[in-house]
């Protein structure tokens, strides 16, 4: 069994705690916005710079006027280490569903991605809704293509 040095854990708990306080706890989805009013489903994904980035596309759907923030981690296990990043981006929602490209680099000291499977879990979610916070949480892999 491989030991990670005390940096490497840091980095990951400081990312960790990044991103749960960049995007905070939404309510579930049944608690404050009507049924359909967010979805996201998980699209392609694509290798970039030989592994030290992918992509991931995403289609979002929110509420008309609302302004979103889509948030996500993407995981995948390379031989016994694993790649991993984080991503965000605002959307300007139209009510109809959007394309959203997402851009993970790999962290420092971890492996690059490479072409197979890895999983994706975020949010998608916005402060602007009439009632209030709301939004989903999301998972699911994404299949990585170069």
């Amino acid at each position: 069994m491989k030991h990670r040095t005390p940096a490497r854990l840091a980095a990951a708990l400081v990312g960790g705690s990044a991103l749960a306080f960049a995007v905070p706890a939404l309510p579930a989805v049944g608690e404050s916005s009507p049924p359909g009013a967010f979805s996201v489903e998980i699209g392609d994904g694509q290798i970039v710079a030989r592994g030290a980035q992918a992509q991931v596309t995403y289609l979002v759907q929110c509420p008309a006027g609302s302004s979103a923030f889509l948030s996500a981690s993407l995981t995948q296990r390379v031989g016994n280490g694993v790649a991993d990043g984080f991503a965000g981006d605002t959307v300007e929602c139209t009510g109809a569903p959007q394309s959203v490209t997402l851009l993970f680099s790999a962290q420092s000291g971890g492996k690059a991605f490479r072409k197979g499977v890895a999983a994706t879990r975020g949010e998608l979610g916005t402060f602007t809704f009439p009632d209030g916070p709301a939004g989903i949480e999301f998972s699911g892999p994404v299949t990585l293509q170069r």
